[in-house]
């Protein structure tokens, strides 16, 4: 084949043919398939005597390749035989085949590759840069302690690939330097920043790694000073920035030593980042800055020396925490020593700095150049926190939703860098950004009461006969806002050049210095916060009390939202836009008698949900000062803006990791301010959670509507329970939802939602008094749900059988088994019934349900199917077998659900299995027809679900639980179901599904069950009369499955290998002719290597030696195979 494919290229060549690239590339891929294969073959051959030498392989290939094709068609042909062998590699687990292409195959076509740079640069540079990527880790540790920005190449024979590489980047570079912009230019910056990754593990390396790194400096520093020729040229500049990073990362002793050596380098690249820090803010350099930033950081970290740092550090301010308990207060309300330090609450103090040993380490540089680099650094990074701090007012409030409290959003990591450097001890940036923290929190302040000033005099003036006009401005407001302008005006804030500055009315005026203010404190909340969640903020904690101050002065009010709380205008929106709806960029504050509706700044609330989060990691959430700014932050934004998803979303994660991972105390479960947030919810005082008004078109809410809306109720019922078991009132809150999911007209308007907001409650139940309200519950409003399922089954089944899954799963933690009462019977009559019409609705769409003597819902077939005639209760079922008339229950299409429903379905099937609760035995005696047709529909379902949905790594795991509990499952009960599955032919079908699943990918739980399955069916053969078993084509499918599996494993246990070979013997006994025909097909197929291992094992069931089987086979061929494909002869 391989010849064939070089000779036909020829040919066509010098017919003066070209071919198409995507025909010649499909030709490549032939070819690389089949040299592959050979390949493998003659490593696999070689192993043990270690004869194959791949790298003499490699260059045979390559020379055929430039013998038969131009040298651009060998380098194509090059690039598809890696990037195969790579794939191929990463599906096998022959370690040998691996290392080979590692240590042998790949250094050499990176080697000739290289040389062919100067005749083929462009696909010279591709098979380097592809060589490279293809690289194995082979010795991966098991605990990464050092993350590098860019992930390390690992190669393996550093002696084949250092050449190559040193040459590589002597070259890629010079062509940088001499064509810039060439055509080239992108494809050399690749390869160079790859190279600069190659990192190995052996001794060669080590011995000449600062070689390499004098090297990739050299190139690094020769690009800079192009960048200092013509500064517009920001993709040499991130070239250079990462060479010097990445080497920075890998040899630290050396680039300190190079930089050490010239004292312009640091000059220049300071320089080169005030360039960039200077210019416009684009998004598209978010990563050079950040590249830049970091660079700086790690000469402050390698190169400074460290500071003595003022303050306390964490572990001392609280080393005197009263744990979850209420600290005891002054008069004053403020905290005593063990809590904030005096100068937190009013008192100054003289700060005690802490000398630095005299032992301290100077760093490479002398006295001067230390001052110098320290200030470039300070400055540098001063210039980025002037940045982002002062044009925080005119980006876009992020609507992005955390999936976790520590979260960090995608506007939120321009921040990392100031976070990063922020309590470094080599520079004190810290004093800096806390100043501008007070400073910014005064501006705020004279925000509010320019606000105040502004409305007392619009009063008066109205109140005078004046009209009140916006011009009415009182003396103390005027110079309030001179003030205002002046602070701001030092920072170099452009009042007037902002794109979100509105008209420049007197009105306006403090409104939008009210906006930039909060927008400000955002920025600097969150970089606290990210340097909380990094842990560089460990050394101290001098700024947390400002803004803890600062949250309790914003959020301190008795629940009444005032004019001047966070309000400000709409400036990002237009007048088009609709305030009142859902994903705005700000949310509707209380309505005021005054005006038009005022505006919440969504920043600055987002920014203190994810500082609260991120404190929750230190000492500092132990503190009263933090549960009652939390407190305070959750009910503001749950009472007054509950339509705004993003806030919303992180109130619910904030209260969830509370409650659930902390110990939270009385103070914050009994605080007051939740007990009336509890009342709002009873009374339906929420617009989140009240039933929204849908067109006709559609009744669904937006997917981030509704993540927030029943993530609350998640996080609500959660919070209640806990606060109920410490002893605090709860109004009857929960059963109060419960009963307004069941409300009759909710039910008509939307019942999907209606179920959806009953599982999202059901998911916050964690012990069994809320469980029990739940269930009571239920039954009070059985004839609802009938209801539904009757008329609305195609539309609201799916969210109703997803709440009784959870709801079931509910019941197997948390239900009171002891307990007798008939609450768990009347659970597992509803929730089979409501399945059995479901299913019989599947089957028989069309027809109209019917309703038993006691009002539950009739399933079955029709009177009218052919067959469908249903048992009656007292009909025992054990002796009817295959040769009875009665017809299978239910018949459903194909795939006749979403998977979501088949996994529901798996998880109650399991529940009703492994839980003692279920009463089976008893449901049994009283409901046979509904126990028969629920436990035959759930399985049945899963026989018609296609392989690709049940072996997903989402659904695997639950099905084949529910498989296993409904097989394995023992007892006269369970006896009587498995003879049901008999007759009803339920086995056979499961068993050609599961063959199907065990052909599709192996999973060890597919052995378990087909071997329960047989073996039951084995067993029935024996003493059941008129069984006749499982189809002979069942058991001639599934054999053929397990010899192939035994044949190709990688590795099998010795419990598989048991289970794999009594299915075997089990197979060949239910149909011997067929078997040996599946065989005899095998063995004409395969090659030698999987013919000798099929043959011993048909052989010796031919003969009647299967209980010596497994042991024979194992002696010659053990429990694995090197060759995992079943490759034809």
């Amino acid at each position: 084949m391989q010849q064939y494919v070089l000779e036909y290229l020829q040919e066509r060549r010098r017919c003066g043919e070209k071919l198409p690239f995507y025909l010649s590339n499909a030709l490549f891929s032939v070819y690389a398939s089949a040299l592959f294969s050979n390949w493998k073959i003659s490593i696999i051959r070689a192993e043990s005597a270690e004869m194959m030498d791949s790298n003499e392989m490699a260059q045979n290939i390559f020379s055929k390749l430039e013998a038969y094709l131009t040298t651009e068609e060998a380098l194509d042909c090059v690039l598809e035989i890696l990037t195969f062998f790579a794939r191929q590699n990463s599906r096998l687990s022959i370690l040998s085949v691996k290392s080979s292409f590692a240590k042998q195959v790949l250094p050499f076509f990176f080697s000739a590759a290289a040389n062919m740079l100067s005749s083929a640069p462009e696909k010279a540079a591709l098979v380097c840069s592809t060589a490279l990527e293809c690289a194995p880790e082979l010795e991966a540790p098991l605990v990464r302690l050092h993350h590098p920005s860019d992930t390390s190449i690992t190669v393996l024979r550093w002696p084949a690939w250092a050449p190559a590489l040193s040459q590589v980047m002597n070259e890629c570079g010079q062509a940088l330097l001499n064509h810039p912009e060439g055509p080239c230019a992108a494809l050399y910056s690749r390869l160079l920043r790859q190279c600069s990754t190659v990192t190995s593990p052996q001794e060669e390396y080590i011995a000449s790694r600062d070689d390499v790194a004098n090297v990739l400096l050299d190139v690094s520093g020769r690009l800079l000073l192009k960048v200092q020729e013509n500064p517009e040229r920001t993709e040499l500049l991130r070239l250079a920035c990462a060479l010097l990073v990445n080497t920075f990362e890998r040899n630290d002793e050396t680039t300190v030593a190079y930089l050490a050596r010239d004292p312009g380098v640091i000059r220049v690249w300071a320089d080169a980042t005030r360039y960039v820090l200077g210019r416009p803010f684009d998004e598209e350099e978010a990563d050079l800055r950040q590249a830049l930033l970091h660079l700086f950081f790690m000469i402050a970290e390698r190169m400074l020396p460290p500071k003595p740092r003022g303050g306390r550090g964490l572990d001392e301010s609280f080393t005197g925490h009263y744990g979850a308990c209420t600290p005891p207060r002054t008069r004053e309300g403020c905290s005593t020593e063990q809590g904030f330090s005096p100068e937190r609450v009013g008192r100054p103090v003289q700060p005690q700095l802490h000398t630095s040993p005299p032992s301290a380490p100077r760093g490479p540089l002398s006295a001067e150049r230390t001052r110098e680099v320290e200030q470039q650094v300070i400055d540098i990074f001063s210039t980025y926190v002037d940045l982002v701090i002062n044009t925080a007012h005119e980006r876009e409030e992020s609507q992005e939703l955390r999936t976790g409290s520590t979260f960090v959003l995608q506007t939120e990591r321009i921040l990392q860098p100031i976070a990063e450097v922020l309590f470094c001890e080599r520079i004190d940036l810290l004093p800096q950004l806390v100043d501008r923290l007070q400073q910014t929190i005064h501006q705020y302040e004279l925000c509010v009461r320019a606000r105040g000033e502004q409305q007392a005099a619009m009063h008066s003036s109205a109140a005078a006969g004046g009209g009140g006009g916006s011009d009415s401005f009182g003396l103390s407001a005027r110079s309030l806002l001179q003030e205002l302008y002046m602070t701001l005006a030092v920072q170099n804030m452009s009042v007037g050049a902002g794109r979100s500055c509105p008209a420049e009315t007197a009105e306006s005026t403090p409104l939008f210095f009210t906006y930039v203010c909060l927008s400000r404190l955002s920025v600097i909340v969150s970089v606290f916060a990210i340097a909380l969640l990094q842990g560089t903020a460990s050394r101290d904690d001098s700024v947390l009390g400002a803004i803890a101050s600062f949250a309790r002065q914003l959020l301190g009010q008795e629940d009444q939202v005032t004019e001047n709380l966070l309000q400000c205008l709409s400036l990002l929106d237009d007048d088009t836009d609709d305030l009142n709806g859902f994903g705005g960029a700000t949310a509707p504050a209380a309505p005021t008698s005054s005006g038009p509706v005022a505006q919440v700044h969504i920043g600055i609330l987002r920014s203190l949900f994810f500082f609260c989060g991120c404190v929750y990691e230190t000492n500092l959430s132990r503190r009263e000062e933090f549960y009652d700014i939390t407190v305070n932050l959750l009910c503001y934004v749950y009472r007054y803006h509950s339509d705004q998803v993003a806030l919303v979303v992180d109130a619910n994660i904030l209260l969830t990791r509370i409650v659930d991972f902390g110990s939270s105390g009385t103070f914050f479960l009994g605080a007051g301010k939740l007990m009336g947030l509890i009342e709002a919810v009873k009374e339906d005082q929420l617009p989140l959670l009240q039933m929204p008004q849908f067109g006709s078109a559609d009744l669904r809410l937006p997917s981030e509507v509704a993540e927030a809306r029943h993530g609350f109720f998640t996080a609500f019922t959660f919070y209640v329970e806990t606060r109920y078991y410490a002893g605090f009132p709860i109004a009857d809150v929960i059963s109060t939802l419960t009963e307004r999911c069941f409300d009759d007209a909710r039910m008509q308007v939307n019942p999907r939602l209606s179920f959806q907001d009953l599982k999202a409650i059901t998911r916050g139940i964690h012990q069994p008094d809320t469980l029990q309200l739940m269930l009571e519950s239920i039954i009070r409003h059985k004839d609802v749900c009938w209801a539904v399922v009757r008329y609305e089954a195609a539309a609201a089944a799916p969210d109703m059988i997803a709440w009784l899954s959870v709801l079931c799963s509910r019941s197997c933690q948390y239900m009171d088994e002891e307990n007798l009462s008939t609450t768990q019977w009347e659970l597992t009559s509803f929730v089979m019934n409501v399945l059995c019409f479901y299913f019989s609705y599947l089957s028989y769409p069309s027809s109209p349900m019917t309703t038993a003597s006691d009002g539950t819902p009739a399933f079955g077939a029709p009177s009218n199917v052919d067959g469908g005639g249903m048992l009656s209760d007292n009909a025992d079922s054990s002796f009817i077998m295959n040769g009875g008339s009665t017809s299978t229950f239910f018949s459903f299409p194909a795939d006749a659900v979403e998977a979501a429903v088949v996994y529901d379905v798996s998880d109650i099937l399991n529940t009703f299995c492994s839980a003692p609760w279920c009463n089976l035995g008893i449901a049994l005696y009283y409901e046979r027809a509904t126990v028969e047709h629920f436990f035959c529909g759930a399985v049945e379902l899963l026989t018609t679900t296609s392989v690709q949905l049940l072996m997903s790594e989402e659904g695997r795991a639950r099905v084949f639980n529910a498989m296993s509990a409904a097989v394995n499952s023992c007892g006269h009960t369970f006896q009587q179901l498995h003879l049901l599955y008999m007759r009803q032919g339920v086995w056979n079908r499961l068993v050609r599904q599961l063959t199907k699943c065990l052909s599709y990918m192996y999973a060890p739980d597919l052995i378990d069950i087909l071997y329960a399955i047989l073996r039951s069916d084995h067993q029935a053969r024996q003493r059941v009369p008129h069984y006749k078993g499982l189809e002979e084509y069942t058991l001639a499918a599934t054999f053929n499955e397990i010899c192939t599996l035994v044949a190709v494993a990688p590795h099998l246990t010795y419990r598989e290998m048991s289970a794999c070979f009594g299915l075997l013997q089990m197979c060949y006994d239910g149909a011997k002719m067929l078997c040996g025909e599946y065989a005899d097909r095998l063995l004409d197929l395969c090659s030698a290597y999987h013919r000798v291992r099929l043959r011993l094992i048909i052989n010796s069931l031919r003969r009647g030696d299967g209980a010596h089987l497994m042991t024979e086979y194992m002696t010659y061929f053990g429990q694995s195979s090197n060759v995992g494909v079943l490759t034809a002869w």
